[in-house]
């Protein structure tokens, strides 16, 4: 299996869920892409939280 969005499209179909989270990087895909500490942090955070509403949900 390859691996990019082809197997969040295997995931997908397999019925895990596959959210389209943010990465906080800036210049995808370009010599200047970077991602500030900021970003990751945030997005650790949000990642965390969705696990600790998930986990509280049942």
């Amino acid at each position: 299996m390859q691996i990019g969005a082809s197997c969040i499209c295997f995931i997908t179909i397999v019925c895990m869920p596959t959210p389209n989270l943010f990465a906080g990087g800036h210049n995808f895909h370009s010599r200047f892409e970077f991602v500030p500490i900021e970003s990751m942090e945030k997005s650790s955070e949000t990642i965390l939280k969705i696990l600790e509403l998930y986990a509280n949900k049942g």
